[in-house]
């Protein structure tokens, strides 16, 4: 390789680029390898050996020993390949690690977002149980706590959690028992909870 970096890698700043950068340095304290000499030593395509050391896409485990193994084929220092390919997966596995953020963050989110959902439709089963119960109107209820039939059926349905006030409103309109009351609130307070959680995550 003439003793001459590959090229900047294609890698973001941080664990991933660290990466690269080390792999290159490797490349270059263990002999003038060509790309195409290292590829026959790896058993691996020249291209192939090539995004191995620059990215953007990290390289699999086994050719990043694979690399080093060829690194250090005419050296007689067992030590020395056992170090370098400690270091580089070391660096890969914080590389991996990395890359993977995103998409942990992500299924995080999605379960939160999930669990939120499932919180604001056991509200309002509960609501449409207490309404059922007293074979309350829809129209007359939302005429009563003075809201549109369809902002009350988006919290009948789901869609919608209502404000604490007009949760207490309807409690109030329906005349409901205190453990009614009590188990209504606490519905309300587990689904607003959890979508706030998700607001400040986000």
């Amino acid at each position: 390789m003439a003793k001459k970096r590959i090229g900047l890698p294609l890698a973001p700043s941080g664990p991933q680029y660290d990466f690269f950068v080390l792999m290159q340095d490797l490349v270059l304290r263990h002999g003038d390898h060509t790309i195409e000499e290292l590829a026959r030593r790896c058993l691996r395509s020249g291209s192939g050996i090539h995004r191995a050391l620059r990215g953007p896409d990290l390289p699999s485990r086994d050719l990043v020993k694979r690399i080093v193994q060829g690194l250090f084929s005419d050296e007689q220092d067992d030590d020395g390949q056992r170090a370098a390919e400690r270091a580089a997966l070391v660096a890969w596995t914080a590389a991996v690690e990395d890359q993977q953020k995103p998409r942990r963050a992500a299924v995080a989110r999605e379960a939160a977002a999930a669990e939120a959902r499932e919180a604001v439709k056991r509200f309002a089963a509960n609501l449409r149980d207490i309404i059922d119960d007293r074979d309350e109107p829809h129209k007359r209820l939302a005429y009563r706590v003075d809201v549109g039939r369809s902002t009350l059926g988006d919290w009948l349905t789901g869609r919608r959690l209502p404000s604490a006030d007009r949760v207490y409103e309807l409690m109030q309109v329906l005349r409901v028992t205190e453990e009614e009351s009590a188990t209504t609130h606490q519905l309300w307070q587990d689904a607003r909870r959890l979508q706030r959680s998700i607001r400040l995550s986000s």
